[in-house]
């Protein structure tokens, strides 16, 4: 099989690959970024259902962020 290089085409598909693997998580990262400046994710589930618990499993919560 030959490679991309030996076909003329300058550059190995898997270096193409990599670069449009690269491209679409930026661009996903980029628009995760602009929803979030524009209040379209709602963290408040996530922050009320995470932090630190008790040794029976329920969430310590003693009015304030953890130390």
């Amino acid at each position: 099989m030959r490679s991309a290089t030996d076909a003329g085409l300058g550059i190995p598909h898997q270096a193409v690959r990599l670069a449009m693997d690269d491209a679409v998580k930026r661009h996903l990262r980029q628009e995760g970024f602009d929803a979030m400046d524009a209040d379209d994710f709602d963290f408040s589930e996530i922050i009320e259902s995470t932090g630190p618990r008790n040794a029976d499993g329920t969430l310590k919560r003693d009015g304030g962020w953890a130390a």
